[in-house]
């Protein structure tokens, strides 16, 4: 079921898709909370990119914490999203009591 929500969303912006500059990748998840297979691949990934500039000792530890924090923030996205679809509303996550954690030093994109 994601992996055809994603192959739906790869065909819905195929001038994006077949780009050669760049890559789209479409983050699945479904309202209980599963994620998948590409969604875990992309964050482990990020998060093993951005750790690599830390000291070797660091790496792996440095990886984990921010894949912890990237899928807390993905979790509550996911659930505002949910909530504001079932209240007909817009989504408050970006634009809510989190809002200045986003755009603080602290929070490691």
């Amino acid at each position: 079921m994601l992996a055809h929500a994603e192959d739906d969303k790869l065909h819905t912006c195929p001038e994006v898709a077949d780009s050669a500059r760049v890559r789209l990748v479409a983050l699945a998840g479904e309202a209980g909370g599963r994620w998948s297979e590409t969604t875990v691949w992309l964050l482990r990934r990020l998060a093993q990119a951005k750790a690599a500039a830390e000291p070797l000792a660091l790496r792996l530890a440095t990886s984990r914490a921010l894949e912890a924090q990237w899928w807390a923030l993905l979790a509550v996205a996911a659930q505002d999203a949910l909530a504001s679809t079932l209240l007909g509303g817009a989504p408050t996550f970006a634009t809510g009591p989190l809002r200045p954690f986003l755009n603080s030093p602290t929070c490691s994109w």
